[in-house]
């Protein structure tokens, strides 16, 4: 790699106003640098050499050091190494620190070998005199970037003064009298790390019972600290093993802080120790196993011998507690033994489950301890659904790899990314992860449904799926599926489905297996579990309801999708069954809208069924869907997972009729406004085809929604007042910044302050100020710009459609606007809300009554059967059937309008309730 050199230039900073003053410019590149005790300047700088062809390359890594005039200090360079002498390359963030204390110098950063490999965010101790390991580096996983560091110290009274003692111990007497002895070394170097020549005696102090902050500074100490010994000492003792017993310490916790004396009266380095006088709380069981007894899960483990602070434990009174997770169940108390058989654990779900156990007595609890994992339990018959979206549902999976090929990474749960993740190089390893148990048939056949996506594209891999006896690389005999030489077509790399086939051989326990071998370079593979189920000749399953825009309107009919599939082999003809919309009232499942206009579905095919429903009530709601299908052989997949769903009172806000979409969705972070420079937006085409699928006879656009995520920001940010424009339009894409639509062309629909918010999935919602009329045959146009300061800026990341397509569907710009205005390919996906025909008194045709009506006698509404809707002379839902004949609707006295769906149609009646 050959680059130009460059320079680095030491700033100070005014900490009130922020302004930078130069103080000196380096010829070298610095990454890192800080300062030691004399004030001399340590930095981590590139270390180039001369390439081939000319220029240079990086080879390594330098350590530095500066005088207090940051001129470089003569000698040979300091090249950091590693423990096997290899240079290491340090990339640009991290931060460089002494530990005043000892003279230790340590390097947080990421830091890899010379041919790039290795490459991990590390913690290493540096030798400050040769700039070599001096000792092996602690690693974090990617993303615990440390960018600055600071290490709290202890002082001496000079820097000739007696350095700190090493070996400390604090030994409680063994049988819980109150005696402590204290054993340290002497030391044998000064605080600056000359040779110490000189010992007068070590002081011991006892910090006071009534200070309960940790002590962190050597003022700290003295101020808040009793003396309560002074050992004599000679130079003989330098280096050498001192005892002293404190007979007379506090009841509980003491802490001591053992100070060297190089001179009587000049207070050295000191070091600090604690323990316990009298019982101490338990300190942790040790050896504590979990393994099968039968089907059983037995425990074991021993006793703790020391408290938790060194000290006594009363091993008469010990007792235990133990809980099984998942699910935080206490499965024992206050158990005395050191063994339990957990019977449970047999008739639960088949998994792998720990165990957490503490040791406690009267006086405290220790620290918990976690068992290793053991599979047990029933293993499920399928409908099964094994997901990976947490750490516990991705630790009932099991990683493997085949030792062969192995390259040392397998699939872990990645806690900064919230996925179940595996990393592969090129060339090596065949990796593997395998489900929990379940269970099979003879001779049923099952459908295995997994997902999984890669964050780069162009590189390829075979891709196997398994089904097994074991979770083993052995066990995994039966290959149900594979894909050669898989790759990414681009960096949207949305989620791939495999839908494989497996029929059972015999009754019994079996694993699924996904492998990922023969990678041709690097990449990360995120992998979303399995989905088993039985297959039938007939089977409809519901698969999602998407709800458009996140929001519902109370009393007002919305719309949505239902999207089925044909699990089965047989097709379901159009209009042989019914998708029920279904939402959660007071806990019980209520039907809120249905349809029978549903589309054929063929075997093993999709289809998506649009339903009007009509939501109850105010506030968060789940929603979900039934198919009801006569032919179904299986009803254990008819019902969608509900969505958690706002309902907005009536009359608030015009329902959702759909959203403009379509190819290559993607998260950026331009359209419909980026939110820098205080000035920006975007004007974006839809086409008439994109309205293709809107069901509203009304072409009157009331309400518009831009889907977003969050983008460095934790709490609510104003940014300013948001416009937007609508024009109709014969343009279908943008060629170039020209063809910007001027705004006094176009209809200005919205203005007002906007607020975004935190999260994921959030919606922008705008009741449009000004309704516009659509004209079907047109495009529409949509400009939207922001005004205001935004920090941060590039705060969402929209939902848009059509990244990388051939047509440029959007304008964007920040200011200066004449200047900075671009054509972009991709446009927000719009959420669009037409006008509604109401439903209310408007609909009513009182010469239709038909078999509904009110009967004043009885004081019942007749509705023969039908699903009906009941509103208020104000046009707000108050009551709502489904199948009845007749119904008493405890109503006040008034006006009302009943809106019923029958065979023959919808009609609406007008009824007086007395």
């Amino acid at each position: 790699m050959t680059i130009q050199m460059l320079f680095s230039i030491l700033y100070t900073i005014d900490k009130e106003t922020g302004e930078l003053s130069e103080v000196k410019r380096f010829q070298d590149q610095i990454f890192d640098f800080c300062f030691d005790y004399e004030g001399n300047m340590y930095a981590v700088a590139i270390y180039w050499t001369n390439a081939e062809g000319g220029g240079f390359q990086w080879s390594g890594t330098l350590l530095n050091k500066y005088d207090a005039q940051f001129e470089k200090v003569d000698g040979k360079p300091m090249r950091i190494k590693d423990m096997d002498k290899k240079d290491v390359l340090v990339n640009g963030y991290g931060s460089l620190s002494f530990d005043y204390t000892t003279g230790d110098l340590y390097l947080a950063s990421c830091i890899a070998s010379t041919d790039g490999s290795s490459n991990y965010d590390r913690l290493v101790k540096l030798n400050p005199k040769t700039g070599k390991y001096a000792d092996y580096p602690q690693s974090f996983y990617p993303g615990n970037m440390i960018v600055g560091m600071y290490i709290p110290y202890f002082e001496a009274d000079n820097r000739d003064a007696a350095g700190r003692v090493t070996d400390l111990t604090a030994t409680p007497n063994p049988q819980g009298a109150t005696d402590i002895t204290l054993a340290w070394k002497n030391p044998t170097t000064t605080w600056a790390g000359d040779e110490l020549k000189e010992l007068a005696n070590v002081q011991i102090y006892r910090k006071n019972a009534s200070y309960t902050k940790g002590v962190t500074s050597s003022e700290e100490l003295i101020a808040n600290s009793k003396l309560i010994a002074t050992v004599p000492a000679t130079a003989e003792n330098i280096g050498k093993e001192m005892t002293w017993k404190d007979t007379e310490p506090k009841t509980g916790i003491n802490t001591y802080y053992i100070v060297p004396c190089r001179v009587d009266g000049e207070k050295g380095v000191p070091d600090s120790i604690r323990a316990v006088a009298g019982t101490d709380i338990p300190g942790v069981v040790t050896n504590f196993t979990a393994a099968l007894d039968g089907e059983n899960v037995k425990l074991t483990w021993d006793a703790p011998v020391d408290g938790k602070n060194n000290g006594y434990v009363d091993p008469a009174s010990l007792k235990y507690d133990i809980v099984r997770n998942p699910g935080e169940k206490t499965v024992a108390s206050d158990l005395a033994a050191t063994t339990f058989t957990d019977e449970e654990v047999a008739s639960l779900v088949r998994g792998k489950y720990t165990y957490t156990i503490v040791a406690k007595t009267p006086a405290g609890v220790s620290d918990a301890v976690v068992s290793n994992a053991v599979e047990a339990g029933v293993p499920p018959l399928p409908p099964v659904k094994f997901a990976t979206e947490t750490e516990d549902e991705a630790g009932q999976w099991t990683a493997f790899e085949n030792p062969m090929t192995g390259d040392g990474n397998v699939w872990k749960y990645v806690d900064w990314d919230h996925t179940y993740q595996l990393f592969v190089n090129a060339g090596v390893g065949e990796d593997w992860t395998a489900s929990p148990a379940f269970r099979m048939e003879k001779g049923r056949t099952y459908l295995f449904t997994s997902k999984f996506n890669t964050d780069w594209p162009d590189v390829g891999h075979t891709i196997g799926r398994y089904v097994g006896t074991t979770p083993t690389l052995e066990g995994m005999t039966e290959k149900i599926g594979e894909e050669t030489e898989y790759s990414a077509p681009g960096y949207t790399n949305p989620i791939v489905t495999y839908e494989d086939k497996f029929t059972a051989p015999a009754d019994g326990t079996y694993y699924f297996g996904f492998r990922i071998s023969d990678n041709t370079g690097y990449d990360t593979f995120n992998f979303y579990g399995v989905e088993i189920e039985p297959m039938f000749a007939n089977d409809l399953k519901a698969l999602d309801l998407e709800i458009f825009g996140g929001d519902v309107v109370s009393g007002n009919y919305n719309k949505c999708k239902a999207h089925i599939k044909n699990n089965g082999s047989e097709t379901a003809d159009a209009g042989s069954y019914k998708v029920e919309v279904l939402q959660n009232i007071d806990g019980a499942e209520t039907v809120v809208g249905s349809t029978e206009e549903t589309p054929v579905v063929r075997a093993e095919s999709t289809a998506d069924v649009s339903v009007e429903f009509m939501p109850q009530g105010e506030g968060d709601h789940n929603f979900s869907f039934r198919v009801v299908y006569s032919k179904d052989e299986f009803n254990g997949n008819n019902t969608s997972e509900a969505k958690k769903v706002n309902v907005i009172p009536f009359g608030d806000a015009t329902p959702w009729s759909m959203v403009v979409t379509g190819d290559g969705e993607w998260n950026a972070t331009y359209t419909p406004t980026s939110c820098v420079g205080g000035f920006s937006g975007s004007q974006s085409i839809y086409l008439n085809s994109d309205f293709a699928e809107k069901s509203s006879d009304s072409n009157t656009i009331e309400r518009i929604g831009y889907e977003y995520n969050s983008n460095g920001f934790n709490d609510a940010l104003p940014i300013g007042t948001f416009t937007v424009w609508m024009a109709n339009s014969d343009i279908t894409e943008f060629t170039d910044a020209s063809q910007w639509l001027d705004e006094s062309t176009m209809t200005q629909v919205f203005s007002g302050p906007v607020t975004l918010y935190p999260g994921t999935g959030n919606m922008l919602s705008l009741q449009l100020d000004t309704p516009f009329e659509y004209d079907p045959t047109k495009s529409l146009v949509v400009c939207a710009q922001q005004e205001g300061s935004v920090d941060p800026e590039f705060a969402a990341l929209w939902r848009v459609f059509n990244w990388g397509g051939a047509r440029n569907r959007s304008l964007r710009f920040w200011t200066p606007k004449s200047s900075r205005t671009f054509c972009e390919a991709s446009a927000a996906a719009l959420f669009v809300g037409f006008k509604q025909n109401l439903s209310g008194i408007q609909d009513v045709n009182g010469n239709a009554a038909g078999n509904v009506y009110y009967n004043a006698e009885t004081g019942k509404l007749v509705l023969g059967g039908a699903q009906a809707d009941v509103f208020d002379i104000s046009g707000k839902l108050v009551r709502s059937y489904n199948g009845v004949s007749q119904v008493a609707p405890s109503l006040p006295a008034g006006m009302y309008v009943v809106k019923a769906r029958t065979a023959n149609g919808t009609q609406s009646v007008k009824v007086s309730v007395k």
